[in-house]
């Protein structure tokens, strides 16, 4: 239970910086709520007594008087307050989960990349994900509910002590075994969800193969519905039959628990109607510790059931403020130096660096890599797949730290820099890239904040990632949505969206562009022309350039050959060919397959 308090206690400051004064009244009307029937029934029972001492001795009638139109008014009180409950909630409710995503889209944009690809966030955000961001207003409604629910406890047990303390160790007694029952289920619940969060990821990937036209398409062509919808039927079965085992042996308890309850009620109205019999209590009090009684029992069952509900919406929550704690893996040093090499690209030096993705594993994407790149070379780094290219490149844009060794740049320790301002000296382009649902003018100058919309700047991007061809047939051209699920829409062929990618690069302007694999969906006649245009960017910017073609790397000032996560060549094209060595294996064999 500490941990749901801790939780609640957590959101609602949060909520409190946001809605302070809304999220008070809706406590206040909540406690308002709790006491009103309490009220009602009190004074009804009073009106009782004061009709039979009217019919008995013809006195008291300006007080049934007065008693009459009080009930009245505690009748109608309700619904007014309730309306209020309505409007302020509503507002609340808007307020608290427009802040909320707001909140987490800026504390997740702070992560960097290493945090967010590992398997602990992701497994984090899958859990946080399947109930939303709006599981805090349901958290802190729940809260503000099972607050009225807990006033009407205490207001009956206050009620019970002062009529009869032995009506206050029934009603008690009677009621505990209710809250283990609650209480267990709701946390047991939590824990088939929680243990099988592995199943819950495959199982939205599964599902998610039947959302989007892409993934029907192939999933369709290759026969695969049956699979994925035997596949999730198997996690819903596994699933279903915890939950139903659950189910039977909260059944039995509930039924305990509902006798133990029987019995004390038998016990509490016994004694309300014997103290009544021997003439001390007033048929008015009687009927009054009756309903109070009874009502106890009720407000204490909507109690329990509703700390279950807030234990699961806790450990929900509690995913969220993980979120929240997390910590970057890469973050800068104490005085790191902010860098600009807006005219004079700096010279990059990889010393001894050694890199693997799990720490306990023997298998190093990257051993003891050593290499330098001048200031304003074109370098291109090849090699098959999984030799540790795209690694490599991840290092130099700082998504990950080296295990060991150095990356200098201008001399000075990659870890020693600024990060954001390294990253803005960087223009790359990955093997998957994204798409912006941006007209064509914006999809390109998003790169660029620092500039905004420039549109001769766009343009000229464009046609140096041999883009504008395209562009220029689209019905409304640079102006045209990049969207087909919306009027006027148009959706880019993959080699078209990636020309666009690349002319984000190109727009960025940065005095290191990287690039890996940038025409893999390009045809070969783009994709030589692109290749003129890098070759032609000025000696102030740094290309480094990733590529399984290599007939497209050949004028390279540099060539690196990358294999098993170590240099075993480097060099020009000539030098290379001349060696005779891996590079020039590979080079012939894909030559012979062009003829």
């Amino acid at each position: 239970m500490s941990k749901v308090f801790k939780n609640l206690k957590r959101s609602i400051l949060f909520a409190s910086k946001y809605e302070k004064k809304r999220l008070v009244i809706l406590f206040i009307l909540a406690a308002i709520t709790a006491v009103l029937p309490y009220m009602q029934n009190g004074f009804f029972g009073k009106l009782i007594d004061a009709t039979i001492a009217y019919k008995t001795n013809g006195a008291g009638i300006q007080n049934i008087f007065n008693l009459v139109l009080l009930l009245i008014t505690l009748t109608i009180l309700p619904n007014i307050v309730n309306l209020l409950v309505g409007f302020v909630d509503t507002t609340f409710r808007f307020n608290i989960n427009r802040n909320l995503e707001l909140f987490f889209l800026k504390k997740i944009s702070t992560l960097d990349i290493a945090t967010i690809e590992s398997d602990a966030y992701q497994q984090l955000t899958q859990k946080a994900n399947e109930r939303g961001v709006f599981i805090f207003y349901t958290f802190i409604d729940s809260a503000v509910d099972n607050f009225s629910n807990l006033i009407g406890v205490i207001v009956s047990l206050f009620i019970l002590g002062f009529i009869d303390k032995t009506l206050l160790i029934y009603a008690f007694l009677g009621s505990a075994p209710a809250l283990y029952v609650q209480l267990r289920y709701g946390r047991d619940v939590w824990w088939i969800w929680d243990l099988n969060s592995a199943n819950r990821r495959k199982f939205f990937n599964r599902r998610g193969h039947f959302n989007g036209i892409t993934a029907l398409t192939e999933m369709k062509l290759y026969q695969l519905s049956k699979r994925f919808i035997h596949e999730i039927k198997r996690i819903l079965d596994d699933f279903d039959s915890e939950l139903e085992s659950l189910e039977k042996n909260k059944l039995i308890w509930e039924i305990l628990a509902l006798l133990a309850f029987a019995i004390f009620l038998g016990l509490g109205v016994w004694r309300i109607f014997n103290l009544a019999l021997l003439g001390l209590m007033p048929i008015g009090l009687m009927l009054f510790a009756y309903t109070t009684y009874r009502g106890f029992k009720g407000t204490l069952n909507v109690f329990f059931r509703r700390m279950a509900n807030i234990t699961e919406w806790s450990n929900y929550t509690g995913y969220w403020f993980n979120i929240m704690d997390i910590k970057p893996q890469i973050e800068n040093s104490e005085n790191a130096h902010k860098v600009n090499f807006a005219h004079t690209p700096p010279k990059i030096e990889f010393v001894n660096v050694s890199f693997r993705y799990d720490k306990n594993s023997k298998k190093y994407s990257l051993k003891n890599l050593s290499f330098t790149i001048e200031s304003g070379e074109k370098i291109a780094i090849v090699g098959l797949s999984g030799a540790g290219k795209t690694t490599l490149i991840k290092l130099l844009c700082r998504v990950y730290d080296p295990e060991t060794g150095h990356i200098l740049v201008d001399g000075k320790d990659l870890r020693q820099i600024d990060l954001d301002s390294w990253q803005e000296q960087l223009g790359v382009l990955f093997q998957d890239f994204s798409s912006y649902e941006l007209p064509v003018k914006d999809a390109i100058a998003v790169s660029n904040p620092n500039i905004g919309m420039d549109l001769k700047k766009v343009k000229q991007a464009a046609q140096m990632a041999k883009a504008d061809s395209f562009i220029e047939l689209l019905p409304k051209k640079y102006d045209q949505l990049l969207w087909k699920g919306f009027e006027d829409g148009v959706d880019l062929s993959k080699g078209e969206r990636q020309r666009v990618a690349l002319a984000r690069v190109f727009y960025r302007e940065s005095p290191i562009t990287i690039l890996d694999e940038p025409t893999a969906s390009v045809d070969a006649l783009a994709e030589q022309e692109i290749f003129e245009t890098l070759e032609g960017l000025p000696a102030n910017r740094t290309v480094i350039l990733i590529s399984h073609r290599f007939s497209t790397v050949k004028n390279a000032d540099k060539i690196l050959v990358v294999e098993h996560g170590q240099i075993i060549e480097e060099g020009k094209h000539a030098k290379l060919m001349t060696k005779a060595g891996r590079y020039a294996e590979l080079y012939t064999i894909q030559a012979e397959s062009y003829k």
